[in-house]
């Protein structure tokens, strides 16, 4: 069965495969687990991480403003893309409430922004050529790129990051003088995309936003003595009953370390799965450039539901937050 645009897709993807593997060796590619600085703003190294969320906010924000600006009684385009999502968003958030308005209006910004963000970095991210282009950092003042480097053209000085702004510093890490079986220059490769998504950074902050706004709305809908009521159970301690109370306070315990380790799991989750894609994928190539094809259709889901997952659990946890918790004696 005749698909020309399936096969089309395969041979670019395979040209661009082989193309890549010409320009980049395998020795010169792997995965950081540290996003890598790229060019500085005044005394501000920017990594490759925040260059491309600076880009996925500008993308974001100029869709918005696309969709906005002349907007259609009948949608169609990207205006009914963005009606489609606002709707089924807005739609789970009102079921996942149970219908409160109040709460509907608390949460869908919040769970709308997490959802479209994190969907644009993780897609951005596997852009062909996010991983071969990038800058040469010279330890000297000036070398020849590495073997296997191609460099097209020489960059502002903006882009010659000192070595105490990399993690970890490349001050002190001279070499010795070169010989006949050392390398005769010192100079690193760093690409210039990176997903954010992907630097442990991203995640976590996304992490802590959505904790911290976990407990404030917390606190403004139940009040601080309802909502520390649920981590400090003293009603059976002052009844008298201090077996029990004593229980009570060390599930109460339990309860805010598990508040705490939301922090972990939201964090870890997406980054764990969005830095491993860019292993596997990494690992299938140097097989063989044609080989990732069905892994990389396969991270394209990926990131889309590691982008779900993450504003679907934040709504979760602030619904779980803004519900008053409920003791033994109301279930007699």
């Amino acid at each position: 069965m005749r698909n020309p645009r399936l096969w089309g897709t395969i041979l670019i993807f395979l040209l661009i495969g082989f193309a890549i593997k010409l320009l980049l060796p395998a020795d010169r590619i792997g995965p950081s687990v540290v996003a890598e600085p790229v060019f500085m703003i005044g005394s501000y190294a920017v990594s490759n991480s925040i260059l491309v969320g600076w880009f996925v906010a500008l993308l974001l924000m100029l869709a918005a403003f696309a969709v906005g600006r002349n907007p259609q009684l009948i949608p169609s385009g990207l205006q009914n893309l963005f009606e489609i999502a606002i709707e089924t968003i807005s739609n789970l958030v009102r079921q996942t409430t149970g219908g409160n308005e109040k709460l509907v209006r608390w949460f869908f910004p919040f769970v709308m922004t997490f959802l479209l963000y994190i969907l644009v970095a993780n897609l951005l991210g596997l852009v062909p050529g996010f991983g071969p282009i990038g800058v040469v950092h010279f330890e000297n003042e000036r070398e020849v790129p590495p073997a296997g480097v191609v460099a097209l053209f020489d960059l502002p000085k903006a882009f010659d990051v000192p070595c105490e702004a990399h993690v970890p510093s490349k001050c002190g890490t001279e070499t010795a003088p070169a010989t006949e079986t050392t390398e005769p220059h010192k100079a690193e490769f760093f690409p210039f995309f990176r997903a954010p998504t992907s630097d442990f950074n991203t995640p976590l902050a996304f992490a802590i936003i959505s904790w911290v706004m976990t407990q404030a709305y917390g606190i403004r809908s139940l009040g601080v003595r309802t909502f520390l009521s649920k981590y400090i159970v003293l009603d059976k301690l002052r009844k008298g009953n201090i077996g029990f109370g004593i229980l009570d306070l060390l599930v109460g315990v339990l309860e805010a370390i598990s508040e705490v380790s939301k922090l972990i799991s939201l964090s870890f989750r997406l980054f764990g799965n969005i830095f491993a894609g860019e292993v596997l994928l990494l690992v299938m190539f140097v097989l063989f450039p044609l080989l990732p094809l069905p892994f990389y259709f396969l991270e394209l889901m990926v990131g889309a539901i590691q982008a779900f997952v993450f504003a679907v659990l934040t709504l979760v946890f602030m619904t779980q937050a803004t519900t008053a918790p409920h003791t033994a004696e109301e279930h007699h």
